[in-house]
């Protein structure tokens, strides 16, 4: 298993969640952080970042492209993660919990342990769901 520092500044807005509710907090964070992009025209990546911590807590987030001013109605957010793990899957998103449990078991087969950040990178997505692709990104300890 590889692991490797991670490091993303992103800028978004951010909820709690209950269990098995995950969907009920995020959607509507962001469709919020998309109407603020398109009110302000901001110049994002366009790519969406879920990311998790502990106690049930999510921020959805966009990275800014290069070189534009901090924008002002939204949170900014550093993530860092001194070692992490990485999995791409490509298909539905329905079926991301397979992506999660894989991570957690080769995790686990490893020696190391979870750490308390999980991003969800968003990329890619496509009419035709099984083309579709995201990137599960855990800090491991």
């Amino acid at each position: 298993m590889e692991t490797q520092p991670f490091q993303r500044i992103l800028y978004g807005l951010s909820g709690s969640f209950r269990p098995g509710k995950v969907w009920e907090t995020a959607k509507p964070l962001m469709d919020r952080l998309w109407e603020v992009i398109r009110k302000e025209q901001l110049p994002t990546e366009g790519i969406n970042h879920w990311l998790y911590s502990g106690g049930g807590q999510i921020f959805v987030g966009v990275e800014m492209r290069p070189g534009s001013n901090d924008p002002t109605d939204l949170e900014k957010r550093t993530v860092r993660m001194e070692k992490s793990v990485s999995w791409k899957h490509h298909g539905s998103f329905s079926d991301i919990t397979k992506g999660h449990q894989i991570l957690q078991d080769e995790i686990r087969r490893s020696g190391h342990r979870q750490g308390e950040l999980s991003l969800e990178i968003y990329g890619h997505v496509q009419d035709d769901d099984p083309l579709s692709e995201m990137q599960i990104i855990v800090e491991i300890g």
